[in-house]
């Protein structure tokens, strides 16, 4: 089934807006008259949710909003996203593919923790903080592909403990281990 969102109707999808485990489906917010602009926390928490379309004005997307979604797969985080909240997508452990906005500036605490499934990810050099643990747990996630070069890749904000286990971060101009 699908789940349909109308964003001419509403400005945000509030806190806890969908809370069922019972079954698996697809959600789109479409565009309408109003522009959204915020993807409130616990929107989507624990949901069965496989896959969400969100609409481009969408440029914060707060915390918690869909922890625990465990059959989600696959986002496409719209480009107009210069933030994601803490533990976001923590607990996604079915989520192998995440496409990055090329706005993005914060990946907020915890926002990708326990995303076992997640192998590879590709951040843009608008990045300018990635927060505690914001890739912990990720067992699988052995490399990280960064627009920039080593030396910009090295002046992100990069908080202690961002990440629980090796891995290489490809550069423009090169390749860098981070150890933890």
């Amino acid at each position: 089934s699908v789940l349909e969102y109308i964003e001419g109707h509403i400005d945000f999808v509030g806190s806890i807006a969908v809370n069922c485990n019972s079954e698996s489906f697809d959600v789109v917010v479409t565009s309408g008259e109003r522009v959204m602009t915020h993807f409130a926390g616990y929107g989507f928490n624990g949901s069965g949710m496989k896959s969400i379309s969100l609409p481009d004005s969408i440029i914060y997307i707060e915390e918690q909003a869909f922890r625990n979604c465990r059959e989600l797969t696959e986002i496409i985080i719209p480009n107009s996203v210069t933030t994601i909240g803490m533990y976001t997508f923590a607990g996604c452990f079915g989520l192998s593919k995440v496409q990055l906005p090329n706005e993005l500036n914060t990946i907020g605490y915890g926002a990708f923790a326990s995303c076992s499934s997640l192998t590879s990810i590709y951040i843009y050099k608008t990045v300018n903080r990635i927060e505690y643990a914001a890739f912990e747990n990720c067992d699988s996630l052995f490399e990280i592909r960064y627009e920039g070069t080593i030396a910009e890749w090295n002046a992100i904000d990069k908080v202690d403990g961002w990440i629980s286990r090796r891995c290489v971060i490809n550069c423009s101009d090169g390749m860098k281990i981070e150890n933890t």
